[in-house]
């Protein structure tokens, strides 16, 4: 999608910016758990480096894709640094192609031990985002999963700001497993001028809805690509004048 440069009114007091990264404990082409375990770590480092509240929504599918104990310590980690776990469902597939009983089944396997981990620290598995953000076609399969949600204590995590940062990611991994540092450093730089271009477009496109800035919920994805831009994003956030919130926030 073609992002026209435009930019939002001065604010004199920030707005509102809930950061979440989908398909914890990781989307990456490199199996590799001691990258998977770096991504993570930079990821956590670089929020707590500038105050910034995060959700990571699991898949728990990916646990068992490498080594399923180190898997866990690495949501067991975004709990440490004080972020919240939300359920991405267990195998990120579509409602569209399970239907509704599928779907809610694969909500249901997505769960186990998010909500164990989060039961250890005294609190409940919350947040929800559907794969892709389809919620369910025709509608009365979207009414089932919904009233399925509500019933058992889930909130949906929308977002409103989506810089396509899955494009960027998947080609930088390749970079890196290539050691291509001229080409890594080119898709960086592309990924960080498209994602300024996609926030001041959305903020333009609350503007024409509501006529004001809203609470925004930034989609990003739990990558090598985001952990090596997290100072860059916090200084991009910062010139928008965004303040990062959490999602109970927003």
């Amino acid at each position: 999608m073609a992002l026209a440069l435009v930019g939002g009114p001065a604010m004199a007091r920030p707005t509102p910016i809930a950061l979440t990264f989908d398909d914890l404990p990781a989307l990456t082409q490199l199996q590799d758990q001691p990258y998977v375990n770096y991504l993570n770590a930079m990821i956590l480092r670089g929020l707590k480096r500038h105050n910034m509240p995060a959700t990571g929504f699991v898949n728990e599918s990916k646990l068992d894709e490498i080594d399923r104990p180190q898997q866990i310590a690495v949501l067991r980690a975004w709990l440490a640094a004080g972020k919240d776990l939300g359920n991405h469902t267990f195998s990120h597939e579509s409602p569209n192609n399970l239907g509704a009983r599928g779907y809610i089944a694969d909500i249901a396997r997505g769960e186990p031990v998010t909500r164990e981990l989060l039961a250890r620290r005294h609190r409940k598995l919350t947040w929800f985002r559907h794969p892709y953000l389809e919620t369910g076609a025709p509608e009365a399969v979207k009414r089932v999963i919904d009233r399925w949600l509500e019933t058992h204590g889930y909130r949906i995590a929308p977002g409103t700001i989506d810089a396509d940062d899955l494009e960027f990611a998947e080609p930088y991994d390749n970079a890196i497993a290539r050691r291509d540092e001229v080409r890594r450093a080119q898709i960086r730089a592309e990924y960080l001028d498209h994602t300024e271009k996609a926030i001041r477009w959305y903020r333009k496109a609350a503007h024409a809805l509501f006529g004001r800035d809203i609470s925004y919920v930034m989609l990003l994805h739990a990558t090598r690509l985001n952990a090596d831009c997290m100072d860059d994003l916090a200084a991009m956030l910062a010139r928008e004048n965004l303040k990062p919130v959490s999602l109970e926030q927003a």
